[in-house]
């Protein structure tokens, strides 16, 4: 006997909003002298309307802890290959396959509608299992679990930036914009959360004097945290910042001006990423990334 799949009943998001629901009964009773017998005494939610959320799909359920909620789509793996979701355009998503090609692949239909705390379904960094259909393009079937997310909350939603991650890298600024320890200690907790190791890179140490770096260095330091003071102009320490993306699945984190694409650029010289200058007037960077994207270094 063939063994039954399993199957779940999940939420759905609504693809069109109904119409609001009159709540003040006693107030349009009055107003308007309704009587009793013509109002709706009980309204009965069944399988079928435009009130039904849930659907019974073919599938499992299992908790990811660090991304919530998520459900195990039951598909015929055979036609589908595996990749990695190396950045996401609106609609489309750029995934790397096992075997490096590079596909553009829409999500499945299933997936989009699942009702979940996210903003969006698929996010960079993600492993996922997709059906190749046409030339260079696909479906994304299933999104495997999570883990080490980084992730914001936006408009009461949880916004995951990128997955599957091993180490966070703060970039902070000695100067140009000034270094905000207050900022650094956000995503340390942000790095405890995502259960991820966290290095602290402090960049621009040629603009002043390292010295004055050193008691914070140390306080970190005494907490158990690496910490790399670093210049994307001179050189300083980016061979030991290399050596430590090795083998490692990096996220590069901090706020705009510190020179996270330099940093990169450094590292990685054939990369080219764009970088602006820091404003003269405020002092703060110009938002020149704008998403996520996971690039390959050389060095592994």
């Amino acid at each position: 006997m063939s063994k039954k799949k399993p199957k779940l009943r999940t939420e759905f998001r609504k693809r069109h909003e109904s119409r609001t629901r009159q709540r003040d009964l006693t107030k349009d009773y009055e107003a308007q002298d309704l009587q009793e017998d013509s109002l709706v005494q009980s309204e009965r939610v069944s399988g079928k309307g435009e009130l039904t959320r849930k659907r019974t799909i073919v599938g499992a359920q299992s908790v990811d802890d660090d991304s919530g909620f998520a459900v195990h789509l039951d598909i015929d793996e055979a036609n589908c290959l595996r990749g990695r979701v190396l950045s996401v355009h609106g609609l489309t998503s750029a995934v790397e396959a096992e075997d490096g090609r590079i596909f553009h692949c829409a999500t499945r239909r299933l997936l989009k509608t699942l009702s979940t705390e996210q903003r969006s379904v698929v996010a960079a960094g993600d492993l996922v299992l997709f059906r190749p259909s046409g030339d260079a393009e696909g479906i994304i079937e299933r999104i495997e679990p999570r883990r080490g997310v980084l992730s914001r909350t936006s408009k009461g939603r949880q916004h995951v930036i990128v997955a599957n991650v091993d180490q966070l890298i703060i970039v902070a600024s000695a100067a140009e914009p000034n270094l905000k320890p207050n900022l650094i200690d956000r995503y340390l907790v942000t790095a405890e959360k995502m259960r991820v190791r966290p290095v602290i890179v402090i960049n621009k140490v040629d603009l002043v004097d390292l010295a004055e770096l050193q008691p914070l260095i140390g306080v970190y330091g005494q907490m158990g945290y690496r910490v790399l003071s670093v210049s994307a102009t001179t050189g300083f320490n980016i061979e030991q910042l290399r050596e430590l993306t090795i083998g490692q699945e990096s996220v590069v984190a901090g706020q705009s001006g510190v020179g996270k694409s330099s940093i990169l650029n450094t590292i990685e010289p054939r990369l080219q990423l764009k970088v602006r200058e820091v404003s003269l007037d405020n002092q703060k960077g110009k938002h020149t990334t704008t998403a996520a994207r996971l690039i390959r270094l050389d060095q592994g």
